[in-house]
């Protein structure tokens, strides 16, 4: 089976390096987090109130009263909570996650029908993330931001997020994707270290 829509091909003479979105897998890490962090929290829950029912001394209350006293909506309050409250921070970031595109010109984000670049000439340099989760874009003095406000002095930026942190073999291979496009665009930009954000 062809793999070619979902791993762009490396650049090549006069070509681009394209990473789509991935919105569909993005959504679905978010909610794989989601429901981890639940399950932990529903497991701490019980694993606490199963350790206070075998400590209690109390003659008068049973081991069995002890684990049923917080009914099912005690024990899934927090998780539930904590779970929904997670999909609302994540979800939307996750949707509108852009397309990359590197190439001549420089580096692009495209969503919907608008995209930025940052040309070339604009980049000092560029790396990751201790983490190796964000593109870090080091831009020089007089650069304008994508959001259009004009830089006083070189700085770094966070410009692109790799992915869900639990699918480290896509995060390796997108970075390893766009650090050949960066060489082949711009040789000798990209930094081994990693950057910290500003």
């Amino acid at each position: 089976m062809s793999t070619s829509a979902a791993t762009p091909a490396e650049p090549g003479a006069g070509g681009a390096l394209v990473l789509p979105p991935e919105r569909g897998r993005r959504v679905l890490g978010v909610c794989a987090v989601a429901v981890a962090l639940m399950a932990a929290l529903l497991l701490l829950e019980a694993v606490s109130i199963l350790g206070a029912a075998a400590l209690s001394k109390s003659p008068a209350v049973g081991f069995a009263e002890i684990v049923a006293a917080p009914g099912v909506a005690g024990y899934a309050a927090l998780p539930v909570a904590t779970g929904v409250l997670t999909l609302l921070v994540s979800l939307v970031p996750a949707w509108r996650q852009p397309e990359l595109r590197i190439d001549a010109a420089g580096l692009t984000t495209v969503r919907g029908r608008r995209a930025g670049t940052v040309p070339w000439g604009d980049v000092e340099a560029t790396g990751f993330t201790r983490g190796g989760g964000v593109l870090v874009l080091v831009l020089r003095a007089h650069a304008a931001l994508p959001g259009g406000r004009e830089l006083d002095r070189s700085r770094p930026v966070p410009y692109y997020a790799l992915g869900v942190a639990v699918r480290g073999r896509l995060r390796r291979e997108r970075r390893r994707r766009i650090r050949v496009a960066i060489e082949h665009f711009a040789p000798g930009r990209h930094a081994e270290e990693p950057l910290r954000r500003a």
